[in-house]
């Protein structure tokens, strides 16, 4: 495995992208990398001005990158006018410390309070052994915990995200209380426990098993006495919507040790000139080449060498006498409209692509069917492409069959031809295409069908 660093950059998400696309293409030229989700990962650091370093792991596909960074982004920010508007709100003690202080008496058990609530989730986690909850008091916090300077950034769902990480549900808040089954009467009941005569306080209801429970008051005690800074630096993992979720603290310098199974490697002037053979060619020098070498565009060129066909295409060239400019555009842009519909194009394996170009070189099915062919596998969950042939009934028109249905197509529409002449082309050569489709070449159609209708006006 090898791990490349960048140096930070200041930019918008899409410069971090093309970065990002420069940098698997400098690999991939390398033709010493491993191809495929999975092989390689993005891992990105991001902050804003007034905020932290927050790292971001796990970004498997580019197409996540750009939501990652507007999501945490838009985070962060809304965090910083979160902490803006406690701030505001602090004791002159408080704002001389510039930290939100946690008072005595700040955690209360409040299970017995919730003992006979009708709250289907409450029911829930006391119906189970060993559990319990416990009501924090926030002080200053009324209307901050679900404060929403931006949608779905609130200091609420932040702390119910660590709370989470403890293996629990997540957290009821009194900004959004009463709510979820639990009453007017029990919210009153918790604030009389927490000693909450004062309109500014908020408090935070935590339930589950016991001992995660505990560790989990004292994670959001911490994240609250942090609440003034913001953005915390921690380190959170992108899903797979493009957003961020809290999974640990970020290391400290502690954590950064050198490799004890390895000798440092020193590089010198000497070592850099022995290797500089091995330098692999430069990226665009290698799309120039795949260019000449198979007459594609430059456009067509980067899908091909940015996909993870490339040793697919290479191989099913040499072995076929298709068009490279057909083979390329069919594994890359057909998977790509296959992957819009909601299919998934990674699971048909490279055999049985090259297997269906093998087919059509073979004669025994037309151009027109090769994406057909590789939906109805997706779909039917096929793995063998000949099934997938037998099942669209794609079995190869010959010519006499041919003649025959283009000549049937134009004697039932004589009405048609008559009314409209040349212009009935389009309409009988949808109405072939619909017989024919996937089992004859549609330029082979349509020129039969222009030069038996030119005979039937004649």
């Amino acid at each position: 495995m090898v791990e490349v660093a960048l140096e930070p950059m200041s930019g918008t998400p899409q410069e971090v992208l093309q970065v990002a696309v420069t940098l698997g293409r400098l690999l991939r030229a390398s033709k010493r990398v491993e191809r495929g989700i999975g092989t390689i990962r993005q891992d990105i650091n991001v902050s804003v001005n007034g905020g932290a370093v927050v790292e971001i792991k796990g970004i498997q596909q580019l197409d996540q990158l750009i939501k990652v960074i507007e999501f945490e982004t838009t985070r962060q920010l809304g965090l910083i006018q979160i902490a803006a508007k406690l701030t505001q709100r602090l004791t002159p003690h408080a704002s001389e410390h510039n930290k939100y202080e946690i008072q005595e008496s700040t955690v209360k058990d409040a299970t017995d309070i919730l003992r006979r609530s009708s709250s289907k989730a409450v029911v829930q986690i006391l119906e189970r052994e060993s559990t319990q909850f416990m009501a924090i008091k926030a002080e200053g916090l009324n209307g901050i915990l679900g404060y929403e300077p931006y949608a779905g950034v609130r200091l609420g769902r932040q702390l119910a995200e660590i709370v989470r990480f403890y293996g629990l549900g997540g957290i009821f808040h009194s900004d959004e209380l009463p709510n979820y089954g639990i009453t007017e009467s029990e919210v009153a009941a918790i604030k009389e426990r927490l000693g909450m005569a004062s309109g500014r306080d908020a408090f935070i209801l935590i339930g589950g098993d016991s001992d995660r429970v505990q560790f989990a008051v004292n994670a959001i005690l911490q994240r609250l006495e942090k609440a003034t800074q913001g953005v915390i630096p921690e380190t959170r993992a992108a899903t797979l919507d493009g957003k961020t979720i809290f999974i640990r603290p970020r290391p400290g310098s502690s954590r950064m040790y050198p490799e004890t199974d390895v000798l440092p490697i020193k590089i010198d002037d000497l070592t850099l000139d022995s290797l500089k053979a091995s330098v692999p060619k430069p990226f665009e020098s290698y799309i120039k080449d795949i260019m000449q070498r198979y007459h594609l565009n430059r456009k067509l060129a980067l899908e091909i060498f940015d996909s993870d066909r490339l040793k697919l295409f290479e191989n099913i060239v040499k072995s076929t006498k298709v068009q490279p400019t057909f083979i390329a555009s069919k594994i890359t842009e057909d998977l790509t409209s296959l992957r819009r519909k909601g299919l998934n194009p990674d699971r048909l394996s490279d055999k049985s692509i090259k297997i269906a170009f093998q087919l059509l070189d073979a004669g025994d099915i037309a151009k027109e069917s090769i994406p057909v062919i590789l939906e109805t596998m997706l779909t039917k969950d096929l793995d063998d492409v000949k099934e997938a042939i037998q099942t669209l009934g794609l079995k190869q028109v010959s010519e006499s069959e041919l003649n025959e249905i283009i000549d049937k197509i134009i004697g039932d529409n004589m009405v048609l031809i008559k009314q409209k002449g040349r212009d009935s082309l389009g309409t009988l050569m949808g109405r072939s295409m619909s017989l024919l489709r996937g089992r004859v070449d549609g330029r082979t159609v349509s020129s039969i069908l222009e030069s038996k209708l030119e005979q039937s006006l004649s």
